[in-house]
C-alpha cells in the first residue's frame, strides 16, 4: 500500500486536479483541457472546500464538496480500490454530519454500488439528467440517530 497524505486542495493544485477528474470521469471527453483547467481554478476553488489525496507528492484523488453537496469524487484508476475514495468520503461526513447530497450517473454502477455501500440512499431518479443529458440519480446520506 503506498503512503497516501490528505491535505486540503490551493488554487495552484487546479492543473493536477483537472488532470485527476479527465483520467477518471466515468463520462467520454466533452471538455478540453483548458476548459477542465479554467472549471477547477476557477470555479471549484471558489465555491467548494477540496480534499486531495497524494502519493509521492502527486495528486492521486479528490473530494469537492459545498456545504451538504459532493461535486466531485474522483480517484485514477491506478488508486482505485485502496480506501482512497473511502477516506476522502469519511473527511466529507466528518465535516458535513447533518448529511452529504450528490449525483451520480444512472449508468455508472461502480459509483452507485460505492456510495450505497457508504450509506447513501437513492432519492430520485431524473431520466432527463442535466446539463450532460444523461439520466441521473440524486443520493443522499443522512447519519443514523
Amino acid at each position: 500500500m503506498p503512503d497516501i497524505t490528505f491535505r486540503q486542495a490551493t488554487v495552484s493544485d487546479a492543473p493536477e486536479i483537472a488532470v485527476v477528474h479527465r483520467r477518471s470521469s466515468f463520462l467520454p471527453v466533452m471538455n478540453t483541457p483548458e476548459e477542465d483547467l479554467a472549471h477547477f481554478r476557477d470555479r471549484e476553488s471558489a465555491r467548494s472546500f477540496i480534499w486531495v489525496a497524494e502519493v509521492d507528492q502527486h495528486i492521486v484523488g479528490l473530494l469537492a464538496r459545498e456545504g451538504e453537496w459532493v461535486h466531485h469524487l474522483y480517484v485514477i484508476p491506478e488508486f482505485q480500490g485502496i480506501g482512497i475514495g473511502s477516506q476522502l468520503m469519511a473527511k466529507a461526513k466528518l465535516e458535513s454530519p447533518n448529511g452529504l447530497r450528490l449525483y451520480t450517473y444512472q449508468a455508472n454502477h461502480r459509483a452507485r454500488a460505492f456510495y450505497e455501500a457508504r450509506g447513501f440512499t437513492n432519492v430520485e431518479f431524473n431520466d432527463a439528467g442535466r446539463e450532460e443529458g444523461r439520466p441521473d440519480i440524486l443520493m443522499e446520506w443522512r447519519q443514523a440517530t
